[in-house]
């Protein structure tokens, strides 16, 4: 059984209750020391605008849906980590098993681009981490 304080000290815990502190993605960029124009806001939009395509920069967090939510909420961490340019173990709870079956399997194929960039992903399932290639 895995102790969140264990967890924590190896992983990047992204868990589908509690993505974002911030009510934009301009202001959760700053709240992580990010330029609020950096460039990989913009590249976050047209990511997910894959999933949804109204979306823009100044769209509301908060209305979004919960898997809309969660979609983003990966895009934009992985593309901070990315611009960061340090590499991230992602654990990621209750996030995939909350999508709809194509939007997990578009999800997936987006996270397999990123693993090639030294970012890794792993899933908490029953107090267990497993890797999502698994």
């Amino acid at each position: 059984m895995c102790k969140r304080e264990k967890l924590e000290d190896k992983y990047f815990l992204l868990n589908f209750d509690h993505t974002f502190l911030a009510a934009s993605l301009q202001e959760e960029a700053l709240l992580f020391g990010a330029d609020s124009h950096a460039p990989f806001l913009s590249n976050t939009v047209r990511q997910f605008q894959a999933f949804k395509p109204d979306f823009t920069l100044n769209h509301p967090l908060d209305h979004l849906s919960g898997g809309e939510n969660a979609i983003l909420a990966v895009i934009f961490y992985s593309a901070l980590v990315l611009h960061k340019k340090k590499p991230l173990h992602f654990l990621l709870q209750n996030i995939l098993e909350s999508l709809s079956t194509s939007n997990r399997h578009a999800l997936i194929i987006l996270l397999t681009e990123y693993q090639q960039q030294a970012i890794s992903y792993h899933l908490l399932s029953n107090n267990e981490v497993i890797s999502i290639n698994e």
